[in-house]
């Protein structure tokens, strides 16, 4: 199933009377780039949370915010009351200088480095719960990501299906084009009323009929439609820069379209084909 590189996640838990609240975000990114904000007292347990991000992200720019609040009877011993204290006293003073409310003084306080203290938040508990409230969250993460990737593999099929449509527009008229060409090459001709070699004409015509020739490019375009529909299908969970490719092979066949068409009504159709392209283009680099 295809996925995409934006996502949320959001885990909450109650440990030895301190409310965690872990949220994790992600973006598109053409790597894996990790940034975890966490409190100063629980700075050891980052290298677990950043590998169980790591595994499970795989692609993408994530930013994780892990809060600590204080809640219940036992909060009282995690609490490092001379920092406490000193931070409270300190704000206080400012606010009083600057003519400002105490509201939510200690909530904010309790935000401050080392408003806990270091011993109680180490330990297996503290760290086994941190662990079990990533995994929750990067589970959500990857949820919200598969059915945004579901709905855009949709989108991608419907572009696809809208450009091979197109095509077969372009290769109704290609022969048509064609005879047209002929015909005014030879009324041309014609008109200087000069003998002409038939033969030399033969060869002329041959060539030109082959510049302008839009086979090759419209059973390439047709191969490399195929291609992406088949990278949509495929169980790998990693899609993102496959389709990216495909999708510049798209583009180049289109391109070569426009370029020999020498048809009003072809370039129209090539315009409506690259209109579609550029929608999975833009897509594209948002999928894992």
């Amino acid at each position: 199933m295809l996925q995409t590189m934006t996502g949320f996640g959001r885990s909450q838990k109650i440990i030895k009377g301190q409310k965690f609240t872990l949220d994790i975000r992600s973006l598109n990114s053409k790597q894996l780039d990790i940034n975890l904000r966490i409190p100063t007292t629980l700075k050891g347990v980052e290298p677990h949370l950043r590998n169980i991000v790591a595994k499970a992200v795989e692609r993408g720019k994530v930013d994780g915010f892990l809060t600590v609040e204080a809640v219940g009877d036992e909060a009282t011993s995690a609490i490092n009351s001379a920092v406490v204290k000193n931070y409270c006293q300190q704000l206080m003073q400012i606010n009083k200088e600057l003519n400002l409310p105490n509201d939510n003084l200690l909530s904010a306080v309790l935000q401050l480095p080392s408003a806990f203290s270091e011993e109680n938040f180490d330990d297996d508990e503290i760290t086994n719960g941190l662990k079990e409230m990533c995994n929750e969250a990067v589970t959500q993460l990857e949820n919200y990501r598969k059915q945004e990737g579901a709905d855009l593999e949709k989108v991608f099929i419907a572009n696809i299906a809208k450009i091979e449509s197109i095509k077969e527009k372009v290769a109704d008229l290609a022969p048509i084009r064609l005879e047209k060409q002929k015909a005014k090459i030879i009324n041309a001709l014609n008109q200087l009323q000069v003998d002409i070699d038939s033969n030399r004409l033969e060869q002329e015509l041959i060539y030109y009929i082959e510049k302008w020739d839009l086979n090759e490019e419209l059973v390439r375009l047709k191969t490399n439609c195929q291609l992406f529909k088949e990278a949509l299908a495929t169980d790998a969970k990693r899609k993102g820069k496959k389709l990216g490719f495909v999708a510049q092979e798209i583009g180049r066949e289109i391109n070569t379209l426009g370029s020999k068409a020498n048809n009003s009504d072809i370039q129209h159709l090539v315009i409506q084909m690259k209109d579609e392209l550029e929608q999975i283009k833009e897509q594209v680099l948002n999928t894992l």
